[in-house]
């Protein structure tokens, strides 16, 4: 389900572009993937999934893998 609610996220965010939403995309696979959309994505998965990051946690996302496993770690506290 949370992999469902990310996608969903993603297609939002990324409307005009086309990529397979999977554990491996990250920011060089979609072209307006830029800092500024970054951020609105980390604001946008915050809001929607009620949690907050750390700077260092961001650091630390390089793909949906790495923030698919951030969330489900900051769900469970």
């Amino acid at each position: 389900m949370m992999e469902k609610d990310l996608e969903k996220i993603f297609k939002n965010l990324f409307e005009n572009e086309k990529f397979e939403f999977n554990e491996n995309l990250s920011a060089k696979d979609i072209a307006s993937w830029d800092s500024l959309r970054h951020v609105v994505l980390l604001m946008e998965v915050e809001k929607f999934f009620k949690i907050k990051f750390t700077l260092k946690e961001v650091r630390n996302l390089n793909n949906v893998g790495d923030l698919l496993q951030a969330i489900k770690a900051k769900s469970k506290s």
